[in-house]
């Protein structure tokens, strides 16, 4: 290597460098803010769990997905092993992650230009500033700054490892290099599990490979080996996907839209204007665009009635066109155009998820930048090209830095997203929380209307028990309306089981008989485990109290199935058992606790529990 190429290569990694550590002192901020929705539910049992329940199965397969993610929850255990269970550090190491990325994006760019432009210092230039947008882009903040969110992180991390190895192992190939094919092996069939491990849509990594091939590997020789392993890697799994939800299309498919509020339909058409939305806030970020919440989005229902929407359509299949009719010219670009579109093929598709969220953007992003990177890139001077590519990324770094500065005070980031989005529910629930649990119960009320439906409604209730030790007359109308609703978010979720607790505790009188109806209709609804745990446990409890024993029992042993590792409805059991006097059945159920490592998790009920039924009938081994 000469002296000139040592020294472009030195000055880029110095550059990419500089641009990590600037991506850290962008974070930084934000790193000291509150857990958020999910969290509590995926995280904050670490806190809970004893050392040696943290790799336990029960622990690593997550209800976040079908396929559990047991990669990512390994990483939260094991960072919690080692003594770092808690919200600064887990941020701390989502934004270590998030500059490995980068750092990744930068190798498969530089690579996979590296094939295309005649010019290798061009090839690395571009490469770094579609990397450097990318890594200091503010619409990131909502998955780095969101702990759970790690998830997203690992899959596009092994994501992108799978698509470097393979254009690795395509140089090695053309180049006529040892281990080129055992590359390409690697980044299909190792990436691809450890990515759909963290989150389900590491399954796409496949179809980013497939189109790297075709658009940006277009004009390179392709061996027929090459070809059967992309049908093969490719076709089989959509063949195999396709009979999957054939063969029961209403539960794997359908069944999710009787909880919605929209249509398989409804949501299609929407999503075109959201895919959109994605666009313009990669390309043209403001900062009242974003937030944490995006439920005030609004549902499509005919497409006839929606001129903006049927534009939006036009724009993104013209975009689509455009990149396939330009694939020669700017064959990087139309695989930048190809990764974007691919990367929302899961969420934003027939798919009954919710409409939008930021973080589906997180790969997808990197897309649109190598995309806009190679049509520019091979226009402008490489002065020129310097110049605006240092100018897009100060901008850009500023409004993230602001943004992480609102994510990083609790106070900052409720009352924000509140103002940017007053129609989200979920925002002002959120900051009406926030104010209830500072003792400010006539703020929080406030921003609760009467007629906010039973969501708002449930959380009312929570709010009047706190501040007067008493629901009002609407209780009881608010809990029936909830019966009845299609579904229950996780929010009204969380209202309706704190009420629960009101009631066991004596600390709030509701209406007993509506409390454990409305519990009972949860059945009907689409709960994950954590949460179908609680409510029949919460519903044992109720009815134990209302002197339903053989039911109370039922609920509980429901609740024992839905988390087979959690001790303390055995607990409970046993405590029951005793009440009535029935000591071999107590003592099972202690043992039964036992085995969940219930002794370690709740060391004073278990001794209390065992002092007891020794004094009446000898000692539990």
């Amino acid at each position: 290597m000469s002296d000139d190429r040592r020294i472009a290569t030195a000055s880029v990694w110095l550059a990419l460098v500089m641009l990590l550590m600037l991506t850290v002192v962008i974070y930084v901020p934000g790193l000291p803010g509150p857990l958020l929705l999910d969290d509590y539910s995926v995280l904050v049992p670490l806190l809970e769990l004893p050392r040696e329940a943290f790799f336990s199965r029960e622990y690593l397969v997550s209800n976040s997905g079908p396929l559990g993610r047991p990669l990512s929850m390994f990483t939260f255990a094991l960072q919690a092993t080692a003594g770092t269970a808690d919200a600064w550090h887990w941020k701390a190491a989502n934004v270590a992650l998030h500059g490995l990325i980068g750092t990744a994006l930068y190798a498969l760019f530089s690579t996979t230009l590296g094939l295309i432009y005649p010019c290798r210092r061009r090839a690395r230039t571009v490469a770094l500033l579609a990397a450097a947008a990318w890594l200091v882009h503010p619409l990131h903040v909502s998955t780095v700054l969101y702990a759970v969110q790690r998830m997203t992180e690992l899959s596009a991390l092994f994501c992108v490892l799978g698509l470097l190895a393979y254009a690795s192992g395509r140089a090695r190939v053309v180049k006529g290099y040892k281990g080129g094919e055992s590359l390409i092996v690697c980044g299909i069939f190792v990436m691809t599990p450890l990515a759909a491990l963290s989150k389900e849509t590491g399954l796409l990594l496949p179809f980013y490979i497939a189109a790297l091939e075709l658009l940006a590997f277009a004009s390179l020789a392709r061996p027929l080996w090459l070809k059967r392993l992309l049908w093969l890697c490719t076709v089989v799994p959509v063949l195999a996907a396709a009979a999957y939800i054939g063969s029961d299309i209403k539960a794997r498919l359908l069944g999710i839209y009787t909880h919605r509020d929209f249509t398989i339909g409804e949501r299609l058409m929407t999503q075109g204007r959201v895919l959109t939305t994605y666009l313009r806030w990669i390309v043209a970020p403001r900062s009242r665009d974003f937030g944490f919440y995006h439920d005030d989005e609004v549902v499509v229902r005919d497409l006839a009635e929606e001129p903006a929407v049927i534009a939006a359509f036009a724009f993104l299949l013209s975009l689509m066109a455009l990149a396939w009719a330009t694939r020669k010219r700017y064959p990087v670009a139309a695989f930048g155009v190809a990764l974007f579109f691919l990367g929302h093929a899961l969420e934003s598709s027939v798919f009954g998820l919710e409409l939008m969220y930021e973080h589906r953007n997180y790969l997808p992003m990197a897309g649109v930048y190598i995309a806009l990177a190679d049509v520019i890139g091979g226009r402008l001077s490489a002065r020129l090209l310097t110049v605006a590519g240092l100018g897009l990324v100060a901008v850009l770094a500023v409004s993230t830095a602001v943004r992480t500065s609102l994510w990083g005070d609790e106070r900052s980031l409720y009352f924000s997203a509140a103002e940017r989005h007053p129609k989200s529910v979920r925002a002002v629930q959120s900051l009406a929380e926030w104010h209830s649990r500072r003792g400010e119960h006539d703020a929080a009320l406030a921003l609760l209307p009467d007629t906010g439906g039973f969501q708002t409604g449930l959380q009312r209730q929570v709010i009047l028990c706190r501040r007067d030790a008493a629901a009002d007359g609407s209780a009881a109308q608010t809990l029936v309306a909830a019966q009845h609703a299609k579904r229950v978010n996780n929010f009204a979720l969380a209202s309706l089981f704190v009420l629960v607790n009101h009631q066991l505790d004596g600390s709030c009188e509701l209406p007993n008989d509506d409390l454990s109806a409305t519990l009972r209709a949860l059945d009907n609804k689409p709960l994950n485990r954590t949460y179908r745990y609680r409510q029949n446990s919460y519903l044992g409890m109720l009815l134990y109290r209302q002197g339903h024993v053989a039911e109370a029992f039922k609920r509980l042993r429901m609740a024992a199935d839905s988390q087979p590792n959690e001790p303390f409805v055995h607990y409970l059991m046993a405590e029951w058992h005793l009440d009535d006097g029935q000591h071999l059945a107590a003592r099972e159920a202690l043992i039964a606790a036992r085995n969940q490592a219930g002794k370690q998790r709740y060391p004073a009920i278990d001794r209390a529990l065992s002092e007891w039924l020794e004094e009446t009938s000898g000692p539990a081994n």
